[in-house]
């Protein structure tokens, strides 16, 4: 959040005043600066921009380090979000898995109990998708 408090002082400018300058209550302007409410982004600009000679780098800094935080927030929501996902994928691939393995175990049973054939003439359960000899 700015500190808008640090910004007046330094340029000598009451809350009156910068309540006046910036078209809002000063009440508004003590709610800022005890960091209960928010100056909204036009008042900033307003601020950033103005013609009264008012130093305002403490402002722009305090607005770059708002927007990296907002930024960084941003992307660890993206980043949990794509854990997330990465881990439902994870189980559903164990579980596709454990079912073409039993899939594949019945398909053997089938085949031994059709031709016969001994179990180590069947498809084997862990074959990578080629098939064995019958």
């Amino acid at each position: 959040m700015i500190d808008l408090r640090t910004f007046r002082k330094k340029n000598g400018i009451t809350q009156k005043e910068l309540a006046k300058f910036l078209g809002i209550t000063h009440g508004f302007i003590s709610q800022v600066e005890l960091g209960k409410s928010r100056l909204p982004e036009d008042k900033l600009e307003k601020l950033l921009n103005n013609d009264r000679g008012w130093a305002v780098d403490d402002l722009v800094e305090a607005e770059n380090s708002i927007n990296l935080q907002t930024e960084v927030e941003r992307l660890n929501k993206t980043i949990d979000g794509l854990n997330e996902t990465i881990r439902i994928q994870g189980e559903t691939i164990k579980t596709q898995s454990e079912t073409i393995a039993k899939q594949s175990e019945t398909i053997n049973v089938l085949i031994v109990s059709k031709e016969g054939h001994a179990p180590g003439h069947v498809l084997s359960a862990h074959s990578t998708g080629t098939q064995g000899s019958i």
